[in-house]
């Protein structure tokens, strides 16, 4: 993984935190969540990574990478 691009997606719910990589996704952190949970979380992310990037590049720029 390039560690150059540092974008991330955080899910959060309740007292429970999952962070993934978006490029390629990847998870990264999880506290509290059960792995059938991150399976569906990580499907989102999946499904939803093109909307994600273009999001975080169009709030961070290219210095956000």
């Amino acid at each position: 993984m390039n560690r150059m691009n540092l974008r991330t997606f955080t899910w959060t719910a309740m007292t429970c935190t999952a962070k993934f990589w978006l490029d390629p996704v990847q998870l990264a952190a999880n506290f509290g969540f059960r792995a059938h949970e991150l399976r569906t979380i990580q499907s989102i992310v999946i499904e939803s990574k093109v909307r994600f990037l273009e999001a975080w590049d169009g709030f961070f720029g290219d210095n956000g990478r």
